[in-house]
């Protein structure tokens, strides 16, 4: 919607955009800093080593509720739905990459495969723009 430009697109919105960017991650994310902690082993072999590894704090191992709640926050919320959310706007982004192509190709008067014939073959070799959009679409 180009003639909304100058509203989607006002410093206030971009200012709160780049703020929220920073900072939610950070609030998505701090039930998993409260639910681990870092726990250290002394290993003595030829030497002293001490190995470094996490494990449940005590408040994770107390609170089941909590256990359950930084899954469906971490899992769900931060791994699952953004995939989910980019494979919709990818098929969007293929499905309007189709739709401008067949639109182009009526524009300029031909088509490759007219409706009434059957079994048209693809004889005329394709434009720079048409091999450019052919290899973004392969690539998306």
């Amino acid at each position: 919607y180009p003639e909304k430009n100058h509203i989607y697109c006002s410093e206030r919105r971009c200012t709160l955009a780049i703020v929220l960017s920073y900072f939610l991650p950070i609030l998505l994310c701090s039930p998993t800093y409260f639910i681990l902690e870092i726990t250290s082993t002394t290993v003595i072999e030829d030497k002293e080593y001490v190995l470094y590894h996490t494990s449940l704090s005590d408040m994770a191992t107390g609170n089941e509720y909590y256990l359950f709640f930084n899954f469906w926050m971490y899992a769900v919320v931060i791994k699952l739905l953004p995939c989910c959310i980019l494979t919709v706007i990818s098929t969007w982004l293929i499905r309007t990459l189709f739709k401008a192509k067949k639109r182009k190709q009526v524009l300029k008067g031909y088509s490759t495969c007219p409706m009434a014939s059957e079994g048209c073959s693809e004889s005329r070799k394709k434009s720079k723009a048409e091999r450019r959009a052919d290899r973004t679409t392969r690539m998306l």
